[in-house]
């Protein structure tokens, strides 16, 4: 390769499972469903995969320059003051890492093997060896986040990186991802390069087309397999069209051999240049639990199994807020014999609604309408202040109503069809039918399943009634005898009355009444009974 126009970069992206503030170790069967975390697709049986909950949640706060899918996701090693001047085996011979929410990540370069002379030395991704493709894709400020190799002869170098993130002493699984970041197979003829790594993890699989013809599989070989090969060839038939992609492999304690060949000279001298980023996990609330393990990631109080996009309801879940249910082989819950999946809908975006007024219950008389009403507001957030949601920073959301009624036979509520409003009217009440009817309302908003229940309101109709009751001490007498009579009023309506009078008359001898005195109430409460004399 011609030194001054081409220049490989290989960028290593990796990504660990991890818990912030507790360290889930990957034989730990989080969801007690007999399946442990390393195998299992949904390691807290949310219906939400595990590799949807992983990643790519712009975890990242190193600013890298690009247009690549994953530039809000990864953290680049800086390899200032790497110089490697000698071979090494078995000893680790330069350590870089950074610490990100607590768990340090760790890359150790091992195993060195030069046929020449030449140093292995740093470089920045925007340097004088940065090719369209890298610089374009993923550029991290900073002058040593990549690591370059020097040919000024035919050789070959190799040697392997250790890749670990540790927490109080625990070591877990990694997610790497490797790519190329120049056109393979340039229009330069006489050259002929290789730049190949070898994983002890999972087979790599494609992560991200980067540049040139997608899926051509002669520009990259090894695809699914352990070992994947960028051939750094221009053939003289053009047989074979340039292409550069990421992919990925999975493992613990991942190591990854890289081998840089110059095979075929053809002018001064050639490099290569390779970088080395981790994938961050995700975990929204910075609780010390990652996404996919996390029952209520964005801690909002309600359940990830709520908030995704599968419509699952509430009486599906256990107590613990996943999904109830035997599970597949894989961790996944089943329905019937079909898994149960779904996306991760608003999961990780906190919301909460706030009820500023409660429905109140409602006295009406016969032939008055019944009005009741709720107020309320939702607010949204992804930013958190420790775990907690930061509502302060938080934006307006759309609060759903839906009202419902109990008749009162039992305590069972129906929905009413139709009122999705924050005031429920009930019309013009003609007949006393629905006196004593409770009605109460439930809201939910965009980015929280979960339902807020109003209080519940009363509605009363008015129906006054009063009752009057006259009896005597004795039913014969004679001239010059008292009679003593005695009135009992009682309230047998639903609604306090006031300002009741009872007159009665008394007679002369002769057979004339005559008016007493009247007896008044201030007021008299429904069931309630005076009595005068």
């Amino acid at each position: 390769m011609n030194f001054k126009n081409f220049t490989t970069f290989i960028i290593i992206v990796l990504s660990f499972f991890y818990s912030i503030g507790n360290i889930y170790a990957t034989s730990v069967d989080q969801d007690d469903d007999g399946i442990i975390n390393s195998i299992d697709l949904d390691s807290d049986n949310d219906g939400i995969l595990d590799t949807d909950e992983l990643y790519y949640c712009n975890e990242s706060t190193q600013t890298i320059i690009g247009n690549g899918n994953y530039t809000k996701d990864l953290h680049f090693f800086s390899w200032t003051g790497l110089d490697i001047n000698s071979n090494s085996t078995g000893a680790t011979v330069y350590t870089t890492q950074f610490i990100h929410n607590g768990v340090t990540y760790k890359a150790e370069i091992q195993n060195v093997d030069r046929s020449g002379n030449d140093a292995i030395t740093s470089i920045g991704m925007g340097g004088g060896y940065a090719s369209s493709y890298s610089v374009s894709k993923y550029n991290p400020i900073g002058n040593a986040e990549a690591i370059k190799t020097l040919f000024p002869s035919i050789g070959t170098v190799t040697y392997d990186i250790l890749f670990t993130a540790e927490k109080n002493g625990v070591i877990y699984p990694i997610k790497v991802a490797v790519f190329d970041a120049q056109v393979t197979n340039h229009n330069f003829s006489n050259w002929e390069e290789s730049l190949s790594f070898t994983t002890d993890g999972t087979n790599f699989s494609l992560m991200e087309e980067l540049g040139g013809n997608p899926n051509n599989s002669g520009a990259i070989l090894g695809e699914n397999t352990q070992t994947i090969t960028y051939l750094n060839t221009r053939p003289n038939d053009y047989s074979i069209p340039p292409r550069n992609a990421m992919f990925y492999t999975e493992g613990k304690n991942l190591r990854i051999t890289t081998k840089s060949e110059l095979i075929k000279k053809g002018g001064a001298f050639s490099s290569q240049v390779m970088a080395y980023a981790v994938v961050l996990n995700c975990d929204i609330d910075k609780d010390g639990i990652p996404n996919y393990l996390d029952i209520d990631s964005d801690n909002d109080g309600c359940s990830d199994a709520l908030e995704g996009d599968g419509d699952i309801l509430s009486g599906a879940l256990n107590s613990s807020g996943s999904i109830i249910g035997t599970v597949s082989g894989s961790g996944l819950v089943l329905s019937g014999t079909t898994p149960i999946t779904q996306g991760t809908g608003a999961s990780q975006i906190a919301a909460k609604i706030d009820i500023i007024n409660q429905p109140i219950d409602q006295s009406i008389a016969l032939g008055q309408s019944a009005i009741f009403a709720v107020t309320a507001d939702a607010t949204k957030t992804t930013s958190f202040t420790g775990s907690q949601p930061d509502w302060n920073s938080g934006s307006v959301d759309t609060v759903s109503y839906r009202w419902y009624e109990n008749t009162g036979s039992g305590t069972v509520f129906q929905q009413i069809p139709g009122e999705t409003n924050s005031t429920l009217n009930l019309g013009v009440q003609n007949d006393t039918s629905k006196d004593g009817y409770q009605y109460k309302v439930e809201l939910s908003c965009s980015a929280n399943s979960c339902v807020r229940t109003s209080e519940i309101a009363t509605l009363k109709i008015q129906t006054p009634s009063i009752e009057l009751n006259k009896t005597a001490d004795k039913i014969n007498l004679v001239l010059g005898e008292t009679i003593t009579y005695t009135f009992e009023v009682k309230n047998t309506g639903n609604v306090t009355l006031s300002g009741v009078t009872v007159t009665e008359t008394s007679f002369n001898g002769n057979g004339t009444g005559i008016d007493m005195s009247s007896m008044t109430l201030s007021t008299l409460a429904p069931n309630e009974t005076k009595v005068f004399t």
